[in-house]
């Protein structure tokens, strides 16, 4: 279920189940399923960055990769609006995983009439792989944890026996769908309640 509606189906499934049959149901959202897979297989992280450690690094990688932009050679280090969006659209890609060579490969494949949109392109793949580099070296980013659940999801030898229901969802990211997908493969039943 989403992130917020957690503790209410929780709730709900106590009162309707009691506890004995509640006992072996588990809700959860896609980060806390993470979390019980890499508890069990491994991969469990610990030092997750923060949203202000996020816009250091991120201040970082645009020093290192300013030379080098062309639609965003202007701007100034210390546009906080600027940071702030882009830790955000860079959380975005990783929600639908585009890389910065994706971004990379999407600037080339655009006409010189569209000269503006493919430098913007080439400028955020360049912020983008700098900001990932710096951080794979200081922290760990819960934007990763879905893309790297996907990765384990094969180990999972234990959702064999397991019976997977997808419910309160108005949609998916790319990753959530891809997990989704990796599920109805490898659990005994996947429903999904739209």
């Amino acid at each position: 279920v989403p992130e917020q509606e957690v503790l209410s189906c929780e709730r709900r499934l106590s009162e309707l189940c009691g506890d004995r049959l509640s006992f072996h149901i588990q809700v959860l959202s896609f980060r806390r399923f993470a979390n019980t897979v890499f508890r069990t297989l491994g991969g469990l992280k610990y030092d997750y960055v923060t949203k202000g450690e996020k816009a250091v690094i991120l201040w970082r990688a645009l020093a290192s990769v300013a030379p080098f932009l062309k639609k965003y050679q202007g701007i100034t280090l210390r546009d906080r609006s600027f940071l702030s969006e882009t830790v955000a659209c860079i959380d975005e890609f990783k929600a639908y995983r585009i890389t910065p060579a994706d971004l990379e490969q999407a600037a080339g494949k655009l006409t010189e009439a569209q000269a503006g949109l493919s430098q913007k392109l080439f400028d955020l793949s360049l912020i983008f792989a700098a900001y990932q580099s710096a951080m794979q070296h200081e922290f760990d980013d819960p934007s990763d944890d879905l893309s790297l659940l996907l990765e384990k999801l094969p180990e999972a030898g234990f959702l064999a026996e397991t019976h997977v229901m997808v419910d309160s969802f108005y949609g998916f990211t790319g990753v959530e769908g891809e997990i989704i997908a990796a599920l109805f493969e490898l659990a005994k039943s996947c429903t999904i309640t739209l």
